[in-house]
């Protein structure tokens, strides 16, 4: 897989995404109230086939 570009549809609510290369990070803060989510779109290539991905993350804190 050759992933070209990573961007945020949604950011979270209360912690922090980054963008880093052809991933992320995130990081949740000391003072997160409860469940977070946020949205990325990933576009790239598999073998010959291009493609576009949404990809959906829910934090829960345990």
């Amino acid at each position: 897989m050759q992933i070209f570009n990573v961007s945020v549809v949604s950011g979270p609510s209360w912690g922090q995404l980054a963008v880093v290369g052809s991933g992320f990070r995130y990081s949740a803060g000391n003072e997160t109230p409860g469940a977070d989510k946020f949205t990325l779109v990933i576009s790239g290539k598999s073998r010959h086939h291009r493609g576009t991905s949404i990809l959906e993350v829910e934090v829960n804190p345990q």
